[in-house]
């Protein structure tokens, strides 16, 4: 009786989820809890490791997904972590590489809004973070390297618009720029490495070259300048 009452609250599926026999099985399910007006789901690889968590609609855990829900890969390390309304992501999504957190986003009806961060999966540190808004990204986005602040970019509607600044590791100004409407627009300076001495200063016009291109001496001294539409070189 015991078994019996087992293989009743026992399922197996097969590699695209359909139901199958055991012998044929990649993973299996228990049946689901009822917990409110929701049932808790908790399906299993054949090892016995967990594969998914999270709650459904229907006692059959086939219909609307409700909730947040946790997958994992086959050593049962963290996949993906997410929130979902109707099947619908609304609210956080997490992914992870080899149980390493990479991504933190926030969705709206399956569409990015709201703060994003991005992580390295050998560190752990923060590679970027920023905001989204309707998938697009807005405002400012800083960028980073083994930890280290190394670049600012500023966003409209998914397009570069404003100020762009490159650092090296120890946060000296490498290069800036100017974009409007995705397009270079304004002055864009390149420094000596390790200073703050003016390398290259021109000046670009809806993402063309405009006027003089100035080259300078590490000494600050003017090199050369060339006149727009030659040719040049750093």
């Amino acid at each position: 009786m015991e078994l019996l009452a087992y293989l009743y609250f026992l399922s197996h599926f097969d590699s695209d989820w359909n139901n199958c026999i055991r012998q044929k099985a990649s993973y299996y399910r228990f049946k689901p809890q009822k917990i409110g007006d929701k049932y808790y789901t908790k399906d299993y690889y054949m090892s016995g490791i967990p594969q998914m968590t999270g709650f459904y609609l229907d006692s059959e855990a086939v219909a609307l997904k409700y909730g947040h829900f946790v997958y994992y890969d086959s050593l049962g390390r963290k996949q993906e972590e997410l929130d979902l309304l109707n099947d619908v992501i609304n609210g956080q999504k997490k992914e992870y590489v080899k149980g390493v957190l990479v991504s933190e986003e926030n969705y709206k009806d399956e569409i990015l809004n709201g703060h994003a961060i991005y992580y390295d999966p050998l560190t752990g540190k923060t590679v970027s973070k920023g905001v989204y808004k309707d998938d697009a990204k807005i405002g400012q986005w800083q960028y980073y390297y083994n930890g280290k602040l190394v670049g600012i970019e500023n966003y409209i509607n998914g397009e570069l618009d404003g100020d762009i600044i490159r650092y090296d590791t120890l946060g000296r100004k490498v290069y800036t720029s100017k974009y409007k409407q995705g397009k270079l627009d304004g002055n864009t300076i390149h420094y000596y490495p390790g200073s703050k001495q003016i390398w290259i200063n021109s000046y670009f016009k809806n993402d063309s070259l405009d006027g003089e291109v100035r080259v300078y001496f590490p000494s600050g001294k003017k090199r050369r300048e060339e006149m727009k539409n030659m040719r040049w070189g750093y």
